[in-house]
Parts: structure tokens; sequence; C-alpha cells
């Protein structure tokens, strides 16, 4: 269900839930109808790694929660 809700918002209402889900402030979205393995060729495990690391290495170098050492 949870999906289905994502998916109807995303095609509703594309540049705000862009910027919500993303905390991004951009103004041109656009919706593709593609599946992000048809469109990279990577398998869907390839995909989350890339996102996880690049999440890491994000949150090592500007972490959204500070990290206060005593």
């Amino acid at each position: 269900m949870r999906d289905n809700l994502c998916k109807y918002l995303a095609e509703k209402y594309p540049t705000a839930f862009t910027q919500w889900l993303l905390k991004d402030s951009s103004e041109n979205v656009s919706i593709l109808k593609l599946t992000l393995t048809e469109k990279t060729g990577q398998t869907i495990y390839q995909l989350k790694h890339g996102m996880l690391s690049n999440y890491l290495i994000q949150q090592l170098k500007q972490p959204d929660i500070p990290i206060i050492l005593a």
C-alpha cells in the first residue's frame, strides 16, 4: 500500500514529492515511465549499494545529526 501511495503522490505532485523526499528545492521535475534498472542498466542491488554508499559518504562529510565527542 505504501508503494502505491508514493507512486500516486509522485505522479500527482512530482515537485512537492521530490522536495519532501530529497530535501531539494528543484522546480523542474518530470516523471519518467522507466524503472531505474532499465534506465541505468544496473540491477536493483547495484543501485541500492551505490545509493547507500553515496549517502554514507555524504553523512561522514556533513552529518545530519551532529556528533559531539566528549
